[in-house]
């Protein structure tokens, strides 16, 4: 019999990336908090966003770039604060948050790089407590490695490559006014800086909307960069972030949508099926404890999770892709046969209560949205019909158990 530590070991781990707190994302996502927030409300979110990401992820990893190209000098203090806060050193200390750095062999080595890159090209300097700082989370066991040398010295023509895929490459005249100053920057610096980047597009003489497709295009091409050295990476996008919603999590054609990933859809999920006094602990007392709860019981969790992401993507694909006529003729009820055969293939291996739940909790996300509120009909339908009678057939000790990992952790919080 497998223990919980084989299980963990055979099952394979899902890296996601955090990029929330990187100066590039607030001034292209999250501008209204630059202008009506504080440190310590930035603090709180992101730890919550964390937290909540390391119950379905294995591993959180925030890029050097993240840390190190940082111009504003609220998002300094928010990231150096970020660093210092209790909870995100025991994640670091436990391997559950990790450093995407480059340039080299060891943490020593890519620390190296990413300080002399921000200050010797960038021209960015922090002060000495701060570096003192950053050094003492940058160790060995904290880091994965990108590339051992200067990634994205091609990330400039990767970029006008996806520019040239778009419409806008008829408007020849607008879209050079872009490519100007990609080569721009990218003599300037070597690469493709979004926090460079960013603020040459604001001041292109560009449309609207060769603007905000040129800053998605740009989101894309870097993810997309950092997949080819991270193959396993995962995104998600911020729920309410609308201009990044149809970016997908992972390089399959079939993959989940980026926001169906999101710490918020998560913790609403997580919120309607813990007790509220247990998620307050969860939140706020020492991570080790919630660390030796992720056992067996949590590998199960996570992949019905997933399965269920994974799921309500198809169907959001599905209408994707039908046309009007379609897709008001479609069966509905093929979908969910399709559901219900994954789940009796997986069989025993999946948590089927947190599966079920996560199956209607994601179905509500797609209502909160307005244009996939034309989908409804094909989920709901779905879930009122063939699932329904699928559930009602299961035993009755699946149908009233709770999922023993959310179990597990009421008990581990209120008892």
């Amino acid at each position: 019999m497998k223990s919980a530590m084989d299980e963990l070991t055979v099952r394979k781990r899902r890296p996601v990336l955090y990029e929330e707190l990187a100066e590039y994302y607030y001034k292209s996502v999250a501008q209204n908090r630059l202008l009506n927030s504080d440190i310590n409300r930035e603090i709180s979110y992101h730890v919550q966003n964390i937290t909540l990401l390391s119950l379905y992820f294995d591993h959180i990893l925030i890029t050097s770039a993240t840390i190190f190209n940082v111009r504003d000098e609220f998002v300094s203090k928010v990231i150096a604060t970020f660093l210092k806060h209790h909870r995100i050193r025991e994640m670091l200390q436990l391997g559950v948050i990790k450093i995407a750095g480059w340039g080299g062999e060891n943490s020593a080595e890519m620390l190296d790089s990413a300080s002399e890159y921000s200050q010797n090209v960038l021209g960015i300097k922090k002060e000495a407590e701060v570096l003192a700082h950053i050094k003492s989370v940058f160790i060995q066991e904290n880091v994965v490695s990108r590339s051992t040398v200067m990634p994205d010295t091609d990330l400039s023509q990767k970029y006008m490559n996806r520019l040239e895929n778009t419409t806008f490459v008829s408007r020849r005249s607008e879209i050079q006014k872009v490519f100007d100053a990609v080569q721009k920057q990218h003599d300037y610096t070597g690469s493709l800086i979004a926090i460079e980047m960013l603020p040459s597009l604001d001041q292109a003489a560009i449309s609207l909307e060769l603007l905000n497709t040129s800053k998605l295009e740009l989101f894309g091409v870097t993810i997309e960069h950092m997949r080819s050295e991270l193959p396993d990476l995962w995104v998600y996008s911020p729920f309410l972030a609308s201009n990044f919603a149809l970016e997908t999590t992972h390089s399959s054609e079939d993959a989940p949508r980026a926001f169906l990933l999101s710490p918020m859809v998560f913790g609403s999920f997580l919120g309607m099926n813990i007790d509220s006094k247990a998620f307050e602990l969860l939140m706020n007392q020492s991570y080790h404890k919630l660390q030796m709860l992720k056992n067996g019981d949590w590998g199960r969790f996570v992949d019905a999770y997933h399965q269920a992401v994974s799921e309500v993507s198809g169907a959001i694909s599905l209408g994707m892709h039908l046309s009007s006529d379609e897709f008001s003729n479609y069966n509905s009820n093929a979908w969910a046969e399709k559901v219900i055969a994954q789940v009796e293939t997986n069989g025993a291996d999946i948590d089927v209560a947190t599966f079920i739940e996560s199956l209607g909790s994601l179905g509500g996300v797609i209502l909160a949205v307005p244009f996939l509120k034309p989908l409804a009909k094909l989920f709901t339908v779905a879930v009122g019909d063939k699932l329904s009678i699928w559930v009602s057939n299961l035993s009755a000790q699946q149908k009233s158990q709770i999922s023993p990992f959310i179990s597990k952790l009421e008990k581990a919080y209120l008892n």
